[in-house]
């Protein structure tokens, strides 16, 4: 049997329903009209009791956002959870309600958005520049291992020293360079490798360099190799998307996006990001392998693709650098040196400067 129009079925299930009501019976409800009813006061506050002299918003119909000329430029989306202040976006507890007019935020998140709006009206009064990832590119530095873990060790070298070593000169050279550097850690002390991503995707970076160093059976084994996210199959877009998507809170405005993502949609945007964060990878790992071969006057093993953890779940451009072998002696030997250090730090500085120049071009 085939089935109705949708327009056929409407009419005849009216006509039906008339001869229903006709016949004595009660007539069938198709649409109810509920009664729209102000906030609870003792959940939710009107935004105008909360920042007092706010002017009258904008309000833009198409992508339902109500924008407030303030200090810092303030959007309210009714139904959505996040709000944007400025360059920044805070998270509330539940989402804004509007209602005759007016917006309301939740009682909890009153005392946040009053100290935000503080802390903006002394910046502007100062002139202070506030960096919370509104300008500068954040970077997020992981010395490999640490602590119980030492890594590789041979020759009289420990990996994780070596690490932390170069990862420290490093994030002294990007600070000078205009970057805003977050450590995974700065001294001994041993961080879960699921850990060492989440700390990137929490502050948002835009770059995540992982520092290692190498070793191998044969001790003839030398030269630099940097690593970019595995392109197996087990890895792809999709899947990684579906993983961070469920690890991780995405910053719809931040996207362009008024609403909350429903999970499917989550998932491919978070798939689309992933995709273009491997090709980004790719093309940074390609480059830093040469800066540093040159400048560290290294042998180059070039970019390869690898199956590290820290890389798969890592939602920005993020690449894994082995600086040498310690199973070779004249290369453990200069590993642990501060001068052939400094080098390698400079060349990877060098090298994220170059692709960050292009990429922002």
């Amino acid at each position: 049997m085939k089935a109705l129009p949708a327009a056929v079925f409407l009419l005849s299930t009216a006509l039906l329903s008339a001869a229903t009501a006709d016949a004595g019976q009660s007539r069938p409800l198709f649409l109810r009209r509920h009664r729209v009813v102000p906030p609870d006061p003792a959940t939710y506050a009107p935004i105008a009791s909360v920042v007092p002299g706010l002017p009258a918003p904008q309000h833009d119909p198409l992508p339902r956002t109500y924008t407030f000329a303030a200090a810092r430029t303030l959007v309210l989306v009714p139904g959505f959870s996040q709000v944007k202040i400025g360059d920044d976006t805070l998270t509330l507890s539940r989402p804004v309600v509007s209602h005759s007019g007016r917006l309301y935020i939740p009682m909890k998140d009153v005392d946040r958005l009053k100290a935000e709006f503080g802390r903006a009206a002394r910046t502007a009064a100062t002139g202070a520049v506030a960096f919370r990832h509104t300008g500068r590119r954040v970077v997020v530095i992981d010395p490999g291992h640490g602590a119980h873990d030492p890594g590789a060790v041979a020759n009289g070298v420990r990996e994780k020293d070596v690490n932390l070593s170069i990862a420290l000169r490093l994030k002294t050279l990007l600070t000078a360079k205009g970057f805003s550097v977050t450590m995974t850690r700065s001294t001994d002390q041993f961080i879960e490798l699921e850990e060492r991503a989440a700390i990137a995707n929490r502050a948002q970076a835009d770059y995540f360099i992982s520092i290692h160093a190498n070793s191998e059976p044969s001790h003839s084994v030398s030269g630099v190799e940097v690593f970019y996210c595995d392109t197996d199959s087990r890895y792809d877009p999709i899947k990684r998307g579906l993983l961070a998507a469920r690890g991780y809170k995405l910053d719809a405005l931040k996207l362009g996006l008024v609403h909350q993502p429903s999970p499917n949609l989550l998932k491919i945007v978070y798939g689309l990001l992933v995709e273009d964060a491997r090709w980004q990878s790719r093309k940074l790992a390609e480059i830093m392998c040469r800066e540093v071969a040159h400048n560290a006057t290294a042998a180059s093993r070039g970019a390869k693709p690898g199956p590290f953890r820290v890389l798969r779940h890592s939602n920005c451009p993020a690449v894994l650098i082995e600086t040498g072998f310690l199973s070779n002696r004249p290369e453990a030997k200069r590993l642990a040196d501060p001068g052939h250090q400094k080098k390698i730090a400079e060349g990877i500085a060098a090298a994220l400067s170059r692709y960050d120049a292009a990429r922002c071009d």
